[in-house]
């Protein structure tokens, strides 16, 4: 991804002024984007950690912090948290740096990352997630990270009245393999930077059997097969370029499609903030914080392993259990009150009695009931 050209050209101004853009991109087949937005390879950001420790020996690694674990610390940190994560998110890393030879503790070490979800709303937050289980990882190991954003891609905007225009005189150029169904929408470039501000055209005519980033088609593009993709792509850029320069209303016609597709679009994002409320795609179940409770705050069941329970606070600001907590109690409450019971536990005996037993620790309706431990 770095450096993302051509977000930089755009940042620089170099596309000022322009109304229409066109590239070409090796392909495997002939193609042709529906009308929308979108991406080709999901919105990704482009993320790179880097942790700082201190050498030393390894007969003496004591003396040291491995920035090494730290990385492999962050791996695993990601690991244990995918499950909470919508199952379209995608996040794939390799370790760049991870030391000098095998008996000095790695002061410095790197991991690179491409962190991925179909849309940038909720990958904003899978990415904040990363972040923090980088920090994390620099914490358990008494390392510094650095956190560097060095890219993002985003959806961009596929216009009809270009994609059909070039589609034609790809076929009438003779372009092969040539897929008879347009696309998923996508930007005619992959930042999107671009693509969703200025209308434009990604032209593909098969140039390679292979597929993108292979060895295969990097080859292809020196035999006859790259040669005449490359050449057909040319003579549909020239062909879509000459159209749009010498017919007002095929230029009032993108306009006034990359006019109602932007705003659609802004539409969409406005859609997706809501979609994804308070972080991480929906609030936390465990409210916006959580008390440590001690052993006294643990309830024994009869026959059963204990119960601890996490207490949310409400929106009164004081303590209550989640519902499912609720009814462990209400269940537990009816139990006891019915026999006294006893059980040694790690933290001692627990007793309750009849007598002082209450309505069961935060019963909806009821004060605390006493639980007694040594």
């Amino acid at each position: 991804m770095p450096p993302e050209a051509k977000t930089v050209m755009m940042e620089a101004g170099v596309f000022k002024g322009a109304d229409i853009i066109v590239r070409s991109h090796s392909a495997a087949m002939t193609s042709r984007s529906a009308a929308g937005f979108g991406t080709c390879c999901m919105n990704i950001d482009g993320v790179k950690y880097t942790f700082y420790g201190a050498p030393a020996h390894q007969l003496t690694s004591w003396n040291g912090r491995n920035a090494l674990e730290a990385v492999i610390k962050l791996f695993n940190n990601i690991d244990s948290v995918r499950s909470n994560m919508r199952p379209e998110a995608r996040i794939q890393g390799v370790i760049t740096e991870g030391g000098a030879a095998p008996n000095v503790v790695p002061d410095k070490a790197s991991a690179d990352f491409y962190i991925r979800y179909p849309d940038g709303v909720y990958l904003e937050q899978v990415t904040q997630w990363v972040d923090d289980a980088a920090r994390a990882a620099a914490l358990a190991t008494g390392t510094k990270v650095k956190i560097e954003h060095y890219g993002h891609d985003r959806d961009g905007i596929s216009l009809a009245t270009l994609e059909e225009l070039a589609f034609a005189y790809l076929k009438q150029f003779g372009a092969t393999g040539v897929e008879p169904e347009p696309g998923k929408p996508k930007g005619f470039e992959e930042t999107g930077s671009v693509s969703s501000q200025i209308p434009g055209i990604g032209v593909s005519a098969k140039t390679s059997s292979f597929s993108n980033h292979t060895y295969g088609m990097e080859a292809d593009a020196l035999t006859d097969v790259g040669h005449q993709g490359f050449v057909i792509d040319a003579e549909t850029i020239a062909g879509a370029l000459y159209d749009f320069a010498t017919h007002p209303e095929m230029r009032d016609a993108v306009k006034t499609e990359f006019t109602h597709i932007q705003a659609l679009f802004g539409e969409y994002q406005d859609a997706l903030q809501k979609a994804y409320p308070g972080g991480l795609g929906g609030s936390n179940p465990l409210g916006a914080a959580s008390e440590t409770l001690n052993p006294s705050s643990v309830k024994y069941l009869p026959n059963s392993l204990p119960v601890t329970l996490c207490m949310a606070p409400s929106q009164s600001g004081k303590a209550e259990p989640p519902n499912i907590a609720h009814q462990l109690l209400q269940e537990a409450h009816t139990h006891m009150k019915s026999e006294e019971y006893e059980r040694s536990g790690s933290w001692g005996s627990l007793r309750t009695r009849p007598s002082d037993r209450g309505s069961g620790f935060g019963a909806p309706g009821s004060g605390n009931g006493a639980v007694h431990g040594r």
